[in-house]
């Protein structure tokens, strides 16, 4: 399986498989990550990175493998354990607090600590109290928000593939770059709404440059071609 990466901003796509990174798949040089790692179709990979979010109060590690056996779908766990009074632990307990099995509200929790408001006062500052609450881990929170950033990597072969369908009439083209410079190779991912059918393929300017009727089994298909002078000044696909 061949690929390349294509930058991106933020994900769009719901994660279907969890890889955990350890030194056993990844290894870092001269500042470059290099991932080993096995795509099983073509199409688009997104993977989502960054520090461990250091205010959930279970271990992340053991959190992350729980996602992995359970396929990212969210964890329910219960938290029991003596807590000071603090701003941190009580938006922790208020963020993560399963609202479907207890009261969530800052007022309610703050109590706890004999607060007299919804929030962290002089009064109840450094007192302790014992929790025994439930909470809703989802997997996005495994990751610290100021540092999650993406990158995909788009998988292709040589035929085509049939991933799972998303029914929104619309055709994704994923390409390795915005832009070709004249010699360059063009790499391109195109995506159906739907499996099997037959696809007219243009190289456009202010005509037809190139066509071609493609048939496409699956409902992914990969093109390459090289940008040659016939493309000068644009070109569109």
């Amino acid at each position: 399986m061949r690929g390349y990466e294509r930058p991106v901003t933020r994900s769009s796509e719901k994660i279907e498989k969890i890889l955990p990174v350890n030194d056993t798949n990844f290894n870092l040089k001269n500042g470059k990550l290099s991932l080993k790692y096995k795509l099983a179709e073509t199409g688009e990979y997104i993977f989502e990175f960054g520090e461990y979010n250091k205010n959930l109060l279970f271990d992340t590690s053991e959190l992350t493998q729980e996602f992995i056996e359970n396929k990212g779908a969210d964890i329910i766990k219960q938290y029991s354990g003596t807590l000071k009074a603090d701003w941190e632990i009580l938006n922790t307990l208020v963020n993560y607090c399963d609202a479907s099995s207890q009261d969530c509200s800052r007022e309610s929790i703050a109590k706890q600590w004999g607060c007299t408001e919804s929030y962290i006062d002089d009064l109840c500052n450094g007192k302790e109290a014992t929790f025994s609450m439930q909470q809703k881990i989802q997997l996005e929170d495994i990751i610290d928000s100021n540092s999650r950033k993406y990158f995909t990597l788009i998988s292709y072969g040589d035929q085509t593939a049939s991933n799972p369908v998303e029914s929104d009439n619309k055709i994704t083209v994923l390409s390795e770059k915005v832009s070709y410079k004249l010699g360059e190779t063009a790499r391109v991912l195109v995506r159906l709404p739907f499996s099997g059918g037959k696809i007219l393929w243009t190289i456009e300017k202010q005509g037809v440059l190139k066509h071609e009727y493609i048939d496409v089994p699956g409902n992914t298909f990969f093109k390459e071609f090289k940008v040659d002078d016939t493309f000068v000044p644009n070109a569109y696909i």
